[in-house]
């Protein structure tokens, strides 16, 4: 859990990124909660994508920081032929501002 907190903690804080997507799902994270609640919200608001166990921390990071968050696919599907074509566009075109709502 120590480890996971500190990769979090990096990703939610880092200046250079404007989101965070999550690689694998997130067996365990309710247990980061306690800790993750004695974080200051960063200055720079990111979306948070993931899903699966990850759930919990969408519902932190919405209640707590208000932040947008996208419960989609992980970025090990954005990969080869995982997604489809459509399922693609549509993600990025949400990711890079073309959209604002979600079908």
């Amino acid at each position: 859990d120590e480890k996971r907190l500190q990769h979090l903690r990096r990703a939610l804080y880092a200046r250079d990124s404007k989101m965070v997507w999550c690689v694998r799902g997130g067996y365990g994270s309710l247990r980061l909660i306690p800790e993750m609640s004695k974080w200051p919200r960063p200055r720079q608001r990111k979306i948070f994508l993931g899903y699966s166990d990850i759930t919990t921390l969408h519902l932190f990071l919405n209640q707590e920081w208000k932040w947008p968050t996208l419960h989609g696919q992980m970025l090990e599907r954005f990969g080869g032929d995982k997604m489809s074509p459509r399922e693609r566009q549509h993600l990025l075109s949400i990711l890079f501002g073309e959209r604002t709502e979600v079908d």
